[in-house]
């Protein structure tokens, strides 16, 4: 496998990692509110809120690096 190769499948195994990482966090908020019914979301609701939380997860990998820059 060439080094191009390499790097375009560690960049989507990564993407893919983070967006699992997001829905995992939607499959947590549909569990919490299903033992504690404080959250009264439908289902679709809830599938939104883990897309959201996958864009934002997706900004921040992609961004990390300038966001370290700018820290310092």
């Amino acid at each position: 496998m060439s080094q191009e190769i390499r790097e375009i499948l560690i960049k989507r195994l990564k993407s893919l990692g983070w967006k699992v990482l997001g829905v995992v966090l939607a499959a947590v908020l549909a569990f919490v509110k299903g033992n504690i019914s404080l959250l009264n979301l439908p289902a679709i609701v809830t599938v939104l809120v883990g897309l959201v939380i996958s864009e934002i997860t997706k900004y921040y990998g992609v961004n990390l690096p300038e966001l370290r820059k700018a820290e310092k």
